[in-house]
């Protein structure tokens, strides 16, 4: 498989603009090079894709664009997962998180944000999905870099 997306920039990120990059899940393992590590977060995150079509009504989530960073620190694949009034509603109100964190972290090794639009005062993943970790700013970053990061629809 190829990947869909556009270089990394020299600072090892997706660029931006745009910010999010919609990937076919189909076309992932291509997006993030071969190192076997990182091959195996893949699988058990996509095993947690697969996992959250067949028991949620989830059919959106991002991934942090970390994980496809030129970065050898990445031990996790974090996930976000937008808590829509209707999303809450079909997954049959607050309750259905614990149903979602649960496999996440234990079965799967995938970290989950989530947020709700209808709440903007809430943590909100997006902000910081696209905000690089402090540390590439040892690495000469501007203090204003943004990183983009990954749609997936299920």
């Amino acid at each position: 498989m190829t990947s869909t997306l556009p270089p990394l920039n020299e600072f090892g990120f997706l660029p931006v603009p745009p910010t999010v990059h919609t990937v076919d899940l189909r076309d992932m393992p291509g997006c993030f090079g071969a190192k076997p590590w990182r091959m195996e977060l893949w699988r058990n995150c996509a095993c947690f894709l697969d996992w959250l079509k067949t028991n949620t009504p989830v059919r959106i989530v991002y991934v942090d664009g970390r994980f496809l960073s030129a970065s050898d620190e990445v031990s996790t694949v974090e996930i976000g997962i937008e808590l829509t009034v209707d999303l809450l509603r079909e997954g049959g109100g607050p309750e259905f998180l614990q149903i979602l964190n649960m496999p996440a972290r234990d079965e799967f090794g995938v970290r989950v944000r989530y947020y709700g639009p209808f709440r903007p005062g809430t943590h909100n993943f997006h902000v910081e999905f696209n905000t690089p970790d402090p540390e590439i700013r040892l690495k000469g970053a501007p203090s204003d870099l943004r990183k983009g990061y990954i749609c997936i629809k299920l």
